[in-house]
């Protein structure tokens, strides 16, 4: 059984996307950000795929969005109602219920690299016992989960999304259920006083995958 990673996904044509980012930048270049920076994650995921033994999914947000050629490239799965707590549940339980083990991404930390992914890959793969991958965003919440156990719903649904706390009350969670690596903390997008802070991240990079690249393009235009 090989592992899952799936990133988490809206389809711009059917649900607002970045809602925050763009109160300060516009819908259009909240959108046009958006795509970017998911195209720079999946470049991540892509490659680590072919390195190591996982199958990349995007998780749709709306039922509609399923068959939304946008989303073609890779195999789907079906994020469902609810609010965040839910749907994390569903997705994660769903492809646990396929694969050795799950890794969970937001599409707004495109700085992300390959290593990370090999990493929280081998963490996964390397004891029989329960183990879990997390990696903290800097504004308080987590841009990386994955586990190899299956998982409870309150473990998701309990949790209060969007709050300073959110990422340690994951990790406290995941810690009373078996040991956790920690992967480095990075800066996700949700406001336009983020983006300075990625633009730095992406520069600083020692390797950058064409997507990235393409992205801090875009970002040293849109600053």
């Amino acid at each position: 059984m090989k592992g899952a990673v799936a990133v988490m996904v809206k389809t711009p044509e059917l649900s607002p996307v970045k809602t925050r980012l763009a109160e300060g930048v516009g819908p259009r270049a909240a959108e046009a950000f958006y795509l970017a920076s998911l195209a720079a994650v999946v470049a991540v995921m892509r490659q680590t795929a072919r390195e190591t033994d996982i199958t990349p999914y995007f998780a749709v947000a709306e039922a509609s969005g399923m068959t939304a050629p946008r989303w073609r490239t890779l195999d789907r799965i079906l994020q469902g109602e609810g609010g965040l707590g839910r749907r994390l549940h569903r997705v994660y339980a769903s492809l646990r219920a396929r694969h050795r083990f799950v890794v969970l991404l937001g599409a707004d930390a495109p700085q992300i690299e390959p290593d990370h992914l090999i990493s929280a890959s081998r963490w996964l793969t390397g004891s029989p016992e329960p183990r879990f991958a997390f990696a903290p965003a800097e504004d308080g919440g987590f841009w990386l989960f994955g586990g190899n156990r299956p998982l409870p719903s309150s473990f998701w649904t309990d949790v209060a999304y969007s709050r300073p706390d959110t990422g340690f009350r994951i990790r406290e969670q995941a810690a009373t259920l078996g040991a956790v690596l920690e992967l480095p903390s990075l800066t996700d997008v949700d406001r336009p006083e983020d983006l300075s802070s990625l633009r730095q991240a992406i520069a600083d990079m020692r390797q950058r995958l064409p997507e990235q690249e393409a992205l801090l393009r875009y970002l040293e235009t849109l600053l």
